[in-house]
Protein backbone atom coordinates (compact mmCIF):
# COMPACT_ATOMS: atom_id res chain seq x y z
CA UNK A 1 0.00 0.00 0.00
CA UNK A 2 1.42 3.63 -1.12
CA UNK A 3 2.22 6.33 1.52
CA UNK A 4 -0.82 8.19 0.27
CA UNK A 5 -3.44 5.16 0.78
CA UNK A 6 -2.11 4.90 4.13
CA UNK A 7 -2.69 8.57 5.07
CA UNK A 8 -5.98 8.44 3.75
CA UNK A 9 -7.10 4.92 5.48
CA UNK A 10 -5.88 6.53 9.07
CA UNK A 11 -7.99 9.45 7.93
CA UNK A 12 -11.09 7.76 7.65
CA UNK A 13 -10.35 5.60 10.97
CA UNK A 14 -9.57 8.82 12.77
CA UNK A 15 -12.62 10.95 11.73
CA UNK A 16 -15.46 9.78 13.92
CA UNK A 17 -12.79 9.71 16.55
CA UNK A 18 -12.47 13.64 16.42
CA UNK A 19 -16.17 14.35 15.58
CA UNK A 20 -16.26 12.59 18.79
CA UNK A 21 -14.43 14.89 20.67
CA UNK A 22 -15.53 18.06 19.13
CA UNK A 23 -19.23 16.91 20.28
CA UNK A 24 -18.52 16.42 23.57
CA UNK A 25 -16.91 20.17 23.76
CA UNK A 26 -19.62 21.76 22.48
CA UNK A 27 -21.02 24.42 25.15
CA UNK A 28 -24.25 23.64 26.08
CA UNK A 29 -27.31 25.99 24.89
CA UNK A 30 -28.38 28.39 27.78
CA UNK A 31 -31.82 27.64 29.18
CA UNK A 32 -33.65 29.96 31.19
CA UNK A 33 -35.27 27.29 34.02
CA UNK A 34 -37.92 29.59 33.83
CA UNK A 35 -35.84 32.61 34.95
CA UNK A 36 -37.48 36.26 34.08
CA UNK A 37 -36.59 39.52 35.04
CA UNK A 38 -39.12 43.13 34.80
CA UNK A 39 -39.08 46.01 35.39
CA UNK A 40 -40.92 46.82 38.53
CA UNK A 41 -40.63 50.75 39.27
CA UNK A 42 -37.95 53.59 37.41
CA UNK A 43 -37.35 56.79 39.20
CA UNK A 44 -35.02 59.10 37.44
CA UNK A 45 -32.09 57.49 38.59
CA UNK A 46 -32.88 54.45 39.64
CA UNK A 47 -34.27 50.89 38.35
CA UNK A 48 -35.94 48.56 40.17
CA UNK A 49 -35.69 45.04 38.90
CA UNK A 50 -37.88 42.24 39.63
CA UNK A 51 -36.77 38.54 39.67
CA UNK A 52 -37.93 35.39 39.62
CA UNK A 53 -35.77 32.21 39.13
CA UNK A 54 -38.23 29.30 38.73
CA UNK A 55 -36.78 26.13 39.29
CA UNK A 56 -33.43 26.83 39.10
CA UNK A 57 -31.38 25.59 42.28
CA UNK A 58 -29.79 28.39 44.79
CA UNK A 59 -27.86 29.93 45.60
CA UNK A 60 -26.78 30.96 42.03
CA UNK A 61 -24.48 33.44 40.39
CA UNK A 62 -25.54 35.57 37.46
CA UNK A 63 -23.92 38.19 35.88
CA UNK A 64 -26.30 41.59 35.57
CA UNK A 65 -25.57 42.94 31.72
CA UNK A 66 -26.92 46.55 31.57
CA UNK A 67 -27.06 47.13 27.85
CA UNK A 68 -25.34 44.04 26.40
CA UNK A 69 -22.58 45.54 29.02
CA UNK A 70 -21.58 43.79 32.00
CA UNK A 71 -22.80 45.79 34.88
CA UNK A 72 -21.95 43.80 38.40
CA UNK A 73 -21.90 40.13 39.46
CA UNK A 74 -25.05 39.02 41.53
CA UNK A 75 -25.90 35.81 43.79
CA UNK A 76 -29.69 35.37 44.16
CA UNK A 77 -30.41 33.15 47.12
CA UNK A 78 -34.53 33.85 46.51
CA UNK A 79 -36.80 32.40 44.33
CA UNK A 80 -38.35 35.99 44.48
CA UNK A 81 -35.90 39.05 44.82
CA UNK A 82 -36.06 42.83 43.61
CA UNK A 83 -32.31 44.33 42.07
CA UNK A 84 -31.87 47.88 42.84
CA UNK A 85 -29.67 50.38 39.74
CA UNK A 86 -28.30 53.57 40.97
CA UNK A 87 -26.85 56.18 39.67
CA UNK A 88 -28.74 55.82 35.74
CA UNK A 89 -29.61 59.25 34.12
CA UNK A 90 -33.01 60.65 33.47
CA UNK A 91 -35.08 60.11 30.52
CA UNK A 92 -33.08 56.98 29.44
CA UNK A 93 -33.70 53.87 27.49
CA UNK A 94 -31.89 50.48 29.65
CA UNK A 95 -32.30 47.12 28.89
CA UNK A 96 -30.94 44.11 31.43
CA UNK A 97 -30.66 40.43 31.56
CA UNK A 98 -29.16 37.81 33.76
CA UNK A 99 -26.62 35.23 32.45
CA UNK A 100 -24.78 32.53 33.37
CA UNK A 101 -23.18 29.28 32.08
CA UNK A 102 -25.71 27.29 31.71
CA UNK A 103 -28.99 29.70 32.00
CA UNK A 104 -30.04 33.13 30.59
CA UNK A 105 -33.04 35.49 31.07
CA UNK A 106 -35.39 37.49 28.63
CA UNK A 107 -34.34 40.82 27.93
CA UNK A 108 -35.89 43.66 29.61
CA UNK A 109 -36.68 47.46 28.51
CA UNK A 110 -36.33 49.95 31.55
CA UNK A 111 -36.90 53.85 30.92
CA UNK A 112 -36.06 56.29 33.55
CA UNK A 113 -38.26 59.02 34.72
CA UNK A 114 -37.78 62.50 33.11
CA UNK A 115 -37.39 65.24 35.19
CA UNK A 116 -40.12 67.86 36.49
CA UNK A 117 -40.02 71.80 35.55
CA UNK A 118 -38.97 73.62 38.61
CA UNK A 119 -40.63 76.82 37.26
CA UNK A 120 -43.19 78.08 39.76
CA UNK A 121 -45.24 81.46 40.27
CA UNK A 122 -45.87 82.24 43.39
CA UNK A 123 -48.75 84.04 45.72
CA UNK A 124 -48.79 84.51 49.81
CA UNK A 125 -52.05 85.29 51.47
CA UNK A 126 -52.09 85.87 55.11
CA UNK A 127 -55.03 85.38 57.94
CA UNK A 128 -55.86 86.88 61.31
CA UNK A 129 -56.09 89.79 63.32
CA UNK A 130 -55.41 89.24 66.90
CA UNK A 131 -53.97 86.21 68.53
CA UNK A 132 -51.82 83.31 67.48
CA UNK A 133 -53.42 82.25 64.00
CA UNK A 134 -51.78 79.42 62.37
CA UNK A 135 -52.99 76.77 59.74
CA UNK A 136 -51.13 73.21 60.54
CA UNK A 137 -52.30 71.24 57.09
CA UNK A 138 -53.62 71.50 53.49
CA UNK A 139 -55.08 69.43 50.88
CA UNK A 140 -55.63 70.16 47.25
CA UNK A 141 -58.33 68.74 45.17
CA UNK A 142 -57.47 70.83 42.32
CA UNK A 143 -56.14 73.75 41.61
CA UNK A 144 -59.94 75.84 42.02
CA UNK A 145 -60.44 73.77 45.15
CA UNK A 146 -57.64 73.96 47.96
CA UNK A 147 -58.36 73.27 52.08
CA UNK A 148 -56.56 74.60 54.55
CA UNK A 149 -56.81 74.24 58.72
CA UNK A 150 -55.95 75.52 61.52
CA UNK A 151 -57.20 78.24 63.85
CA UNK A 152 -57.56 81.63 62.41
CA UNK A 153 -58.95 84.21 64.91
CA UNK A 154 -60.68 87.58 63.58
CA UNK A 155 -62.84 90.47 64.94
CA UNK A 156 -66.13 90.89 64.96
CA UNK A 157 -68.54 93.65 63.16
CA UNK A 158 -67.54 96.10 65.54
CA UNK A 159 -63.33 95.12 65.83
CA UNK A 160 -63.64 93.45 68.80
CA UNK A 161 -62.12 89.85 69.05
CA UNK A 162 -64.08 87.27 68.24
CA UNK A 163 -63.49 84.07 70.43
CA UNK A 164 -65.06 81.47 67.96
CA UNK A 165 -61.89 80.90 66.01
CA UNK A 166 -62.38 79.94 62.27
CA UNK A 167 -60.81 76.48 61.65
CA UNK A 168 -60.18 76.31 58.26
CA UNK A 169 -60.22 78.07 54.87
CA UNK A 170 -61.22 77.46 51.02
CA UNK A 171 -60.14 78.55 47.97
CA UNK A 172 -62.73 77.97 45.14
CA UNK A 173 -60.36 79.79 42.55
CA UNK A 174 -60.94 83.17 42.98
CA UNK A 175 -60.59 83.76 46.81
CA UNK A 176 -60.67 82.79 50.33
CA UNK A 177 -63.54 81.75 52.23
CA UNK A 178 -62.87 81.56 56.25
CA UNK A 179 -64.91 78.42 57.53
CA UNK A 180 -66.28 77.52 61.01
CA UNK A 181 -66.58 73.47 61.05
CA UNK A 182 -68.68 72.41 63.97
CA UNK A 183 -68.31 69.24 66.04
CA UNK A 184 -71.70 69.38 67.50
CA UNK A 185 -69.24 69.71 70.88
CA UNK A 186 -67.89 66.58 71.21
CA UNK A 187 -65.42 67.62 73.22
CA UNK A 188 -67.44 70.37 74.62
CA UNK A 189 -66.38 73.14 72.09
CA UNK A 190 -68.65 73.63 68.89
CA UNK A 191 -65.52 75.20 66.56
CA UNK A 192 -62.02 73.26 68.00
CA UNK A 193 -59.06 73.98 65.69
CA UNK A 194 -58.48 71.56 63.18
CA UNK A 195 -55.03 69.71 63.32
CA UNK A 196 -55.20 67.59 60.29
CA UNK A 197 -57.17 66.98 56.84
CA UNK A 198 -56.87 64.24 53.73
CA UNK A 199 -59.33 64.85 50.96
CA UNK A 200 -60.22 61.53 48.80
CA UNK A 201 -62.15 63.94 46.26
CA UNK A 202 -64.11 67.57 46.30
CA UNK A 203 -67.15 65.52 48.30
CA UNK A 204 -65.10 63.40 50.55
CA UNK A 205 -62.78 65.19 52.66
CA UNK A 206 -61.50 64.17 56.42
CA UNK A 207 -60.93 67.07 58.86
CA UNK A 208 -59.86 65.81 62.59
CA UNK A 209 -60.07 68.57 65.53
CA UNK A 210 -57.64 68.92 68.26
CA UNK A 211 -60.79 67.63 70.72
CA UNK A 212 -59.99 64.09 68.99
CA UNK A 213 -63.46 64.31 67.16
CA UNK A 214 -63.25 63.39 63.15
CA UNK A 215 -65.62 65.56 60.52
CA UNK A 216 -66.53 64.13 57.62
CA UNK A 217 -67.53 66.89 54.55
CA UNK A 218 -69.35 64.96 51.41
CA UNK A 219 -69.58 68.37 49.42
CA UNK A 220 -73.05 69.25 51.10
CA UNK A 221 -72.55 69.28 55.07
CA UNK A 222 -70.74 67.61 58.15
CA UNK A 223 -70.92 64.80 60.05
CA UNK A 224 -68.84 64.34 63.01
CA UNK A 225 -67.68 61.23 64.58
CA UNK A 226 -66.83 61.56 68.43
CA UNK A 227 -65.70 57.77 69.20
CA UNK A 228 -62.09 58.56 69.55
CA UNK A 229 -62.14 61.10 71.78
CA UNK A 230 -61.20 58.82 74.68
CA UNK A 231 -58.32 56.94 72.81
CA UNK A 232 -56.60 60.57 71.16
CA UNK A 233 -56.36 62.50 74.39
CA UNK A 234 -55.80 65.00 71.87
CA UNK A 235 -55.80 65.36 68.26
CA UNK A 236 -54.72 63.25 65.01
CA UNK A 237 -51.83 64.60 64.10
CA UNK A 238 -51.92 63.03 60.56
CA UNK A 239 -54.55 61.33 58.26
CA UNK A 240 -53.96 58.58 55.05
CA UNK A 241 -56.05 56.44 53.58
CA UNK A 242 -58.09 55.13 50.28
CA UNK A 243 -61.00 55.74 51.19
CA UNK A 244 -63.61 56.94 53.80
CA UNK A 245 -64.11 53.46 54.77
CA UNK A 246 -60.57 52.61 54.74
CA UNK A 247 -57.85 55.21 56.75
CA UNK A 248 -55.49 55.62 59.12
CA UNK A 249 -54.80 58.42 62.15
CA UNK A 250 -51.72 58.91 63.89
CA UNK A 251 -51.47 60.53 67.03
CA UNK A 252 -48.94 61.00 70.13
CA UNK A 253 -48.22 58.34 72.36
CA UNK A 254 -47.78 55.89 69.69
CA UNK A 255 -51.04 56.12 68.65
CA UNK A 256 -52.41 54.10 65.56
CA UNK A 257 -56.07 53.72 64.66
CA UNK A 258 -57.78 51.99 61.62
CA UNK A 259 -61.16 52.88 60.30
CA UNK A 260 -62.87 50.16 58.01
CA UNK A 261 -66.12 51.55 57.75
CA UNK A 262 -67.88 50.75 60.29
CA UNK A 263 -65.52 50.49 63.29
CA UNK A 264 -62.46 52.08 64.48
CA UNK A 265 -59.17 49.31 65.08
CA UNK A 266 -56.15 50.50 67.37
CA UNK A 267 -53.47 48.68 65.95
CA UNK A 268 -50.62 48.51 68.55
CA UNK A 269 -47.52 50.54 67.60
CA UNK A 270 -44.85 49.18 70.26
CA UNK A 271 -43.66 52.52 71.11
CA UNK A 272 -44.96 55.43 73.35
CA UNK A 273 -43.28 58.46 70.51
CA UNK A 274 -45.46 61.01 69.68
CA UNK A 275 -46.19 59.84 65.85
CA UNK A 276 -46.42 62.22 63.87
CA UNK A 277 -46.99 61.39 60.14
CA UNK A 278 -48.54 58.22 58.02
CA UNK A 279 -48.65 57.60 54.25
CA UNK A 280 -49.12 54.29 52.52
CA UNK A 281 -48.03 52.88 48.66
CA UNK A 282 -50.93 53.32 46.30
CA UNK A 283 -52.92 49.48 46.99
CA UNK A 284 -52.26 50.35 50.63
CA UNK A 285 -50.75 47.14 51.26
CA UNK A 286 -47.62 48.76 53.09
CA UNK A 287 -48.11 51.95 55.33
CA UNK A 288 -45.56 53.81 57.12
CA UNK A 289 -45.75 55.89 60.06
CA UNK A 290 -42.94 57.79 61.63
CA UNK A 291 -42.71 60.27 64.69
CA UNK A 292 -39.98 61.22 67.30
CA UNK A 293 -39.40 62.84 70.95
CA UNK A 294 -36.49 64.39 72.19
CA UNK A 295 -34.56 61.59 73.29
CA UNK A 296 -36.41 58.98 70.37
CA UNK A 297 -37.17 58.50 66.71
CA UNK A 298 -39.15 55.42 64.90
CA UNK A 299 -40.10 54.47 61.37
CA UNK A 300 -43.00 52.22 61.38
CA UNK A 301 -44.17 49.91 59.06
CA UNK A 302 -47.97 48.26 58.46
CA UNK A 303 -48.78 45.11 56.36
CA UNK A 304 -51.64 43.51 56.99
CA UNK A 305 -52.66 44.99 59.77
CA UNK A 306 -50.13 44.61 62.45
CA UNK A 307 -47.56 47.39 63.37
CA UNK A 308 -43.54 46.55 62.84
CA UNK A 309 -40.91 49.27 64.30
CA UNK A 310 -38.04 48.98 61.30
CA UNK A 311 -35.94 51.32 62.76
CA UNK A 312 -35.53 53.08 66.22
CA UNK A 313 -32.87 55.29 67.43
CA UNK A 314 -32.50 56.44 71.05
CA UNK A 315 -30.14 59.20 69.74
CA UNK A 316 -31.87 61.21 67.11
CA UNK A 317 -29.51 64.36 67.49
CA UNK A 318 -26.34 61.77 66.26
CA UNK A 319 -25.03 61.99 62.46
CA UNK A 320 -24.57 58.46 60.98
CA UNK A 321 -23.73 58.87 57.10
CA UNK A 322 -25.73 56.22 55.24
CA UNK A 323 -28.21 56.06 58.29
CA UNK A 324 -31.31 57.55 59.15
CA UNK A 325 -30.02 60.29 61.45
CA UNK A 326 -32.26 62.92 63.10
CA UNK A 327 -35.88 62.82 64.40
CA UNK A 328 -38.23 61.56 61.77
CA UNK A 329 -40.68 64.27 61.23
CA UNK A 330 -42.27 63.40 57.87
CA UNK A 331 -42.08 60.45 55.61
CA UNK A 332 -43.65 59.95 51.82
CA UNK A 333 -43.90 56.82 49.21
CA UNK A 334 -45.59 56.27 46.00
CA UNK A 335 -44.42 52.77 45.73
CA UNK A 336 -43.78 49.71 47.74
CA UNK A 337 -39.95 49.30 46.93
CA UNK A 338 -39.00 52.44 49.02
CA UNK A 339 -40.27 55.80 50.92
CA UNK A 340 -38.62 59.22 51.62
CA UNK A 341 -38.24 60.12 55.35
CA UNK A 342 -37.20 63.28 56.44
CA UNK A 343 -35.38 64.62 59.47
CA UNK A 344 -33.90 67.91 60.85
CA UNK A 345 -30.70 66.77 58.95
CA UNK A 346 -31.45 65.70 55.69
CA UNK A 347 -34.13 63.85 53.36
CA UNK A 348 -33.46 60.13 53.15
CA UNK A 349 -34.76 57.47 50.20
CA UNK A 350 -34.80 54.42 52.15
CA UNK A 351 -35.92 50.84 50.35
CA UNK A 352 -38.39 49.10 51.84
CA UNK A 353 -37.07 46.44 53.22
CA UNK A 354 -34.93 49.13 55.25
CA UNK A 355 -33.83 48.83 59.24
CA UNK A 356 -32.69 52.70 59.17
CA UNK A 357 -30.26 52.36 56.00
CA UNK A 358 -30.86 54.86 53.90
CA UNK A 359 -29.20 57.29 50.71
CA UNK A 360 -28.91 60.94 52.01
CA UNK A 361 -30.48 63.35 48.82
CA UNK A 362 -30.90 66.40 50.13
CA UNK A 363 -28.20 68.36 49.29
CA UNK A 364 -28.35 71.19 51.47
CA UNK A 365 -27.23 72.38 55.57
CA UNK A 366 -30.99 72.60 56.82
CA UNK A 367 -30.20 74.54 59.38
CA UNK A 368 -29.63 76.94 57.34
CA UNK A 369 -32.48 75.77 54.59
CA UNK A 370 -34.92 74.37 57.44
CA UNK A 371 -36.78 72.15 54.81
CA UNK A 372 -37.48 69.37 55.70
CA UNK A 373 -40.41 69.55 58.10
CA UNK A 374 -42.89 68.08 56.03
CA UNK A 375 -42.52 66.21 52.64
CA UNK A 376 -44.88 65.17 49.85
CA UNK A 377 -44.97 64.92 46.44
CA UNK A 378 -47.04 63.30 43.41
CA UNK A 379 -43.89 60.68 41.89
CA UNK A 380 -40.33 60.38 42.24
CA UNK A 381 -39.47 63.51 39.96
CA UNK A 382 -42.08 65.65 41.76
CA UNK A 383 -41.52 65.80 45.45
CA UNK A 384 -42.08 69.40 47.85
CA UNK A 385 -40.76 70.07 51.40
CA UNK A 386 -41.26 72.94 53.65
CA UNK A 387 -40.32 74.27 57.06
CA UNK A 388 -38.39 76.95 58.87
CA UNK A 389 -37.57 80.22 57.42
CA UNK A 390 -40.77 79.94 55.27
CA UNK A 391 -38.55 77.67 53.12
CA UNK A 392 -40.69 75.36 49.56
CA UNK A 393 -37.75 73.22 48.12
CA UNK A 394 -38.44 71.18 45.01
CA UNK A 395 -37.47 67.91 43.74
CA UNK A 396 -37.83 67.45 40.30
CA UNK A 397 -36.37 63.72 40.52
CA UNK A 398 -32.50 64.84 39.87
CA UNK A 399 -31.98 68.15 41.29
CA UNK A 400 -32.99 70.15 44.35
CA UNK A 401 -33.85 73.75 43.79
CA UNK A 402 -34.94 75.96 46.65
CA UNK A 403 -38.79 77.46 45.59
CA UNK A 404 -39.36 79.75 47.94
CA UNK A 405 -37.49 81.45 51.30
CA UNK A 406 -38.95 84.35 53.08
CA UNK A 407 -37.49 84.78 56.53
CA UNK A 408 -37.14 83.42 59.89
CA UNK A 409 -40.50 84.66 60.93
CA UNK A 410 -42.24 81.97 58.47
CA UNK A 411 -42.60 78.17 59.55
CA UNK A 412 -44.43 76.09 57.59
CA UNK A 413 -46.23 72.76 59.09
CA UNK A 414 -47.42 71.41 56.17
CA UNK A 415 -47.02 71.27 51.77
CA UNK A 416 -48.33 69.12 49.45
CA UNK A 417 -48.66 69.29 45.60
CA UNK A 418 -50.82 68.03 42.63
CA UNK A 419 -50.95 68.51 39.28
CA UNK A 420 -48.22 71.63 38.71
CA UNK A 421 -49.90 73.15 42.08
CA UNK A 422 -47.99 73.52 45.40
CA UNK A 423 -49.46 74.51 48.36
CA UNK A 424 -47.69 75.19 51.69
CA UNK A 425 -49.52 76.55 55.36
CA UNK A 426 -47.83 77.82 58.76
CA UNK A 427 -47.35 81.05 60.11
CA UNK A 428 -45.24 84.24 60.76
CA UNK A 429 -44.72 86.10 63.72
CA UNK A 430 -45.42 89.32 64.45
CA UNK A 431 -44.95 89.81 68.22
CA UNK A 432 -45.43 87.84 71.29
CA UNK A 433 -48.77 86.22 70.80
CA UNK A 434 -49.46 87.55 67.85
CA UNK A 435 -49.01 85.45 64.90
CA UNK A 436 -50.86 85.34 61.47
CA UNK A 437 -51.39 82.10 59.38
CA UNK A 438 -49.89 82.20 56.13
CA UNK A 439 -50.59 80.02 52.87
CA UNK A 440 -48.10 79.96 50.08
CA UNK A 441 -49.60 78.57 46.78
CA UNK A 442 -47.05 77.69 43.48
CA UNK A 443 -48.54 77.14 40.16
CA UNK A 444 -46.65 75.92 37.05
Amino acid sequence: MSLNSLTKLLALLLLPLLFSAVSCNKPTEPHTGNLTITVEDASCTEVWLAVNTGNLSLPNNFVLYENNTRKKDITLTQGETVIVIENLLPKQNYSYKLMNSDNVSNETLAITLDTTSHNFTWETFEFGEYGNSVLYDVAIIDENNIWAVGEIYMNDSLGNPDHNAYNAVHWDGQSWELKRIKTNACGGVDYPPVKAIFAFSSSDILFAHIDGSISNYNGIKFTNDCSLITQLNGSANKIWGKSNSDFYVVSGNGFIAHWNGSSWKKIESGTNVDLLDVWGTPDGSIVWVSGNNLNKTVLIKIENSKATIVFESHYPWQVRKGRISGGISSIWTDSKNFIYATTHITVYRCLSNTNGDGKEIYPYEDYLKGGTVRIRGTAANDIVTCGSNGSILHYNGYRWQIEHLTDASTYLWSSTVKEGVVVAVGDRYEGIFDYRAVIIVGKK
